[in-house]
């Protein structure tokens, strides 16, 4: 019988990796890099679950790159871009034992600086702006600089970047001496995003290609979705409409500087629409108001009053002349045609949007709602699509071979949930458990003593439970809360009795953060849903996550809430086929910061006593790694030596 390490393709894969510091041979890795390799070789698609510590960025780096194809890595966290960019590719690069090959990170539009905005806003700015000193650093950088803004040696602020920021909207291509004499610092990075053989990119840039048809990223043969429990919400936000309420500013305000002044009597009735819209929208009184065909009359009609103002603007600002004292040398004037036919194409844009709201037919199997703060007088309207499963069947899955890998897209051993989300019909599938052995190296705690997540005393109660935990463990500890909330309320509560280090997220940067954790002997940190995933803290620094409660997705989310009735008027359970898998799939995301390595040792606690007494309680632990059940805190002494 032939060994899998004896098969040309394996040997060499193995020859690759074993150079690795502290490499160890791992089945579960080999198994990975066989269907990934077969998924390609058959132009298929391969769904594998790989549980923490399967290795699974080189089981299909390698692959991919011995396939000599255009291929794009899709990824749902910054984290795991480094990761790949910095360290991953950077070893493959060394081997002999593989092709030469390019792999380059495609970032979005708005990273780079666009520099004719930028020169544009040194000429037009006013003495006294508070942008004006950083305005003046970044030209006389401007030589030297890439125009990405990640790579400034200083952080500029987000009103200087909006304004400075590349966007296909404003973008006048050959008329543009920067795009000519290929000093386009966008256009630049494209180049070499074209050129290359692996591309990574984020789920977000990745579906803004699907949107606009392939106007984003270059042709591709192949697409890894790592971490691709984040891409059903990514989908339904990159097909979902939105008008802020500086929709409308925004568009004039360029008007204004790039065309000529609006005749007051446009000028007027948008004024007087929109705040007849601002009017509409904060006579609810309430920060969130789902809008269905009943309730969205007075919206309808402003609509109209809104597409009528825009006809007129559009007329005006087909047939105006171009005011030349506006631009006072030659080479402005020659752009400014340019910038009033891409000020027509926004304003088309714009009027297709309030269309949209206006037709029956936009209501159905979306959900539409707007979210206002009165105390920044802001809102947007949204429109989101319920259902993306049969767009992306179309759009990607039926044209490329796609893998989709993360360690938490199976539910209880099952791709249902996962494919039936996405409408991925076909494709290998693959679950690999963890190569840790979780009942010697992890244990769980769930107190039964301890009131409902929903009672008004429940992080009160839970208040000496987390104490025990942090001083068995003396600290190196992650408290996880399923909202801010809980986050800010805990950290009040627990501030004054913490013998340990400890800060809460916000006080720093989440990089700044997770390093200060790892620097800092015994910390303990308070953090919310961003800090459940994408984050390795291997070794004796974290050795204790407490999770306040299942992190059941916000009922009043209008998303959520329209699934939920959906699935209520046909009859499906909403609860089972939907709420508690979302709720899995975050809770295991959570549990998964413990263990990150053979030699790690930790106590998971989680504080939702329903895991004992509802009936749903044994899904969820069947769900979770095989680890040790904990009757009593105090068993954790024995457990850690």
């Amino acid at each position: 019988m032939t060994k899998k390490t004896d098969i040309p393709y394996i040997t060499d894969f193995v020859k690759v990796i074993r150079k690795l510091p502290n490499y160890e041979f791992r089945e579960s890795q080999i198994q990975m890099v066989e269907t990934i390799e077969k998924a390609i070789e058959e132009n298929t698609h391969a769904l594998i679950e790989a549980g923490t510590g399967s290795g699974k960025s080189f089981a299909y780096l390698f692959p991919l790159i011995n396939s000599k194809k255009t291929t794009v890595i899709s990824t749902g966290t910054i984290a795991l871009q480094e990761q790949l960019l910095d360290k991953d590719i950077p070893f493959l690069k060394k081997s002999d034992q593989l092709p030469e090959f390019t792999a380059v990170i495609a970032k979005g539009r708005n990273n780079y600086v666009c520099k004719q905005k930028l020169f544009e806003l040194e000429r037009t700015l006013f003495p006294g702006s508070n942008i004006k000193m950083e305005l003046e650093l970044i030209i006389d950088m401007i030589d030297t600089w890439d125009g990405d803004f990640a790579n400034l040696p200083f952080q500029i602020s987000n009103d200087l970047k909006r304004e400075i920021e590349s966007s296909s909207e404003d973008c006048i291509m050959n008329k543009c001496e920067f795009f000519k004499e290929n000093k386009a610092p966008f256009f630049n990075a494209r180049k070499k995003i074209a050129k290359a053989d692996l591309i990574i990119t984020n789920h977000s840039l990745y579906l803004a290609d699907i949107v606009s048809q392939g106007n984003v990223l270059p042709e591709h043969e192949t697409v890894v979705f790592d971490e691709a429990h984040h891409l059903y919400m990514q989908s339904v936000n990159a097909f979902t409409i939105a008008i802020g309420r500086y929709s409308t500013t925004k568009l004039i305000q360029k008007i204004q500087k790039r065309v000529n002044i609006l005749p007051e009597n446009i000028s007027r009735d948008i004024i007087n629409t929109e705040a007849k819209l601002f009017e509409w929208i904060f006579s609810f009184k309430k920060p969130m108001q789902k809008l269905t065909l009943e309730n969205n009359q007075g919206l309808k009609i402003l609509c109209k009053q809104m597409l009528e103002v825009f006809k007129d603007l559009n007329k005006w600002l087909e047939f105006t002349s171009i005011n030349l004292q506006l631009f006072p040398h030659e080479e402005l004037q020659i752009k400014a045609n340019s910038h009033k036919q891409n000020l027509i194409k926004q304003l088309d844009k714009l009027r297709g949007k309030w269309k949209f709201l206006i037709e029956d037919s936009s209501y159905v199997d979306r959900v539409t709602w707007f979210e206002s703060d009165s105390d920044r007088g802001y809102f947007e309207i949204k429109s989101a699509p319920l259902f993306i499963d049969k767009t992306l069947n179309s759009e990607v899955w039926s044209k490329k071979s796609s893998i989709f890998t993360s360690a938490t897209i199976a539910i209880n051993n099952d791709f249902k949930y996962f494919r039936n989300q996405l409408g991925i019909e076909k494709g290998l599938e693959l679950i690999l458990s963890s190569p840790f052995d979780y009942k010697k190296q992890s244990a769980l705690f769930i107190p039964e003593n301890i009131p409902d997540p929903n009672a008004d005393d429940f992080l009160a109660k839970c208040k000496d439970t987390i104490l025990e935990a942090l001083n068995i463990t003396q600290g190196r500890a992650f408290l996880l809360f399923s909202s801010w909330k809980n986050m800010e309320l805990a950290h009040s509560l627990l501030k004054d009795d913490l013998k340990f280090p400890f800060r809460k997220q916000g006080e720093l940067t989440r990089k700044n953060l997770i390093e200060w954790f790892k620097k800092t002997p015994n910390s303990v940190l308070f953090a919310t849903s961003t800090f459940w995933e994408g984050i390795d803290i291997p070794g004796d620094s974290l050795s204790c996550v407490i999770i306040d409660k299942l992190p059941f997705s916000v009922p009043d989310d209008p998303i959520i809430q329209a699934k939920v009735n959906y699935m209520k008027a046909n009859d499906i359970n909403w609860f089972s086929e939907f709420m508690l898998p979302e709720a899995i799939i975050k809770l295991r995301q959570g549990v998964g910061r413990l263990i990150r390595t053979k030699a790690d040792k930790g106590i998971l606690v989680i504080l939702d006593s329903r895991i004992n007494t509802k009936y749903y309680g044994k899904i969820v632990i069947r769900a979770l790694p095989p680890v040790t059940r904990l009757k009593e805190l105090t068993d954790a002494i024995k457990f850690l030596i």
